[in-house]
C-alpha cells in the first residue's frame, strides 16, 4: 500500500487521478456485476420456493392423542429416496401431543406416480405403510396421522390426502 502512494508522488498530478479513477472503476464494475449476479440467484431461489408452494409436495404430521409411548423415529422415502428422517426427542413429542401439526417438508413434485413409503420406529416395533401417490399439476398436502388404535400399544399410521389448486 504504502509503494503505490509513493508510487502516486512521482507521477505528474493528471497521471495519479487517472490511475486512482481506472481502479475504482474496475472495483466499482466487478462489484456491480457480482451484485447482479447475486440478485439473479435470489430471484431463481425465490421462483423454486414460489413452485414448491404452488406446484409441489407437502407433508406434515400430526398426533392423535394420546401420543403413542417409545416412538423413536420416523422415516419417509419418495421413490426409494429418503426425503424426511426424524428421530424424536421426548420434547418435541410432547408439543405435538397437545394438539400440534409439524410441517416436515415442502418440495418441488413433477406431476406422475409415486411411491410414497413411511417407516415408523417404535421400541423394538417397525410399522411400516406405504401408498400410491398420484400426482397431477396442482399442490399436494399429505397429513401423515400417527395413532394407537383403542389405546394399543401399537401405532397405526393413516395419510390424509388433499389436492389444492394453485392460487394466483
Amino acid at each position: 500500500m504504502l509503494v503505490f502512494f509513493l508510487g502516486l508522488l512521482l507521477l505528474q498530478p493528471s497521471q495519479a487521478a487517472d490511475l486512482i479513477l481506472d481502479e475504482n472503476t474496475t472495483d466499482r464494475a466487478s462489484l456491480t456485476q457480482a451484485t447482479l449476479e447475486l440478485q439473479r440467484d435470489l430471484i431463481l431461489a425465490q421462483e423454486k420456493i414460489l413452485a414448491a408452494e404452488k406446484h409441489g409436495l407437502a407433508i406434515y404430521l400430526d398426533f392423535d392423542d394420546p401420543v403413542p409411548s417409545g416412538l423413536d423415529q420416523l422415516r419417509i422415502s419418495l421413490d426409494g429416496e429418503v426425503i424426511v428422517d426424524i428421530e424424536f426427542e421426548k420434547q418435541q413429542l410432547d408439543k405435538l401431543s397437545s394438539g400440534g401439526i409439524q410441517k416436515l417438508l415442502t418440495t418441488e413434485l413433477a406431476p406422475g406416480s409415486y411411491e410414497l413409503v413411511t417407516r415408523l420406529k417404535a421400541g423394538n416395533k417397525h410399522i411400516t405403510k406405504t401408498i400410491n401417490l398420484n400426482k397431477e399439476t396442482t399442490r399436494v398436502n399429505l397429513k401423515v396421522t400417527i395413532t394407537s388404535l383403542l389405546r394399543k400399544q401399537t401405532p397405526e399410521i393413516f395419510f390424509d390426502y388433499e389436492s389444492w389448486e394453485p392460487q394466483q
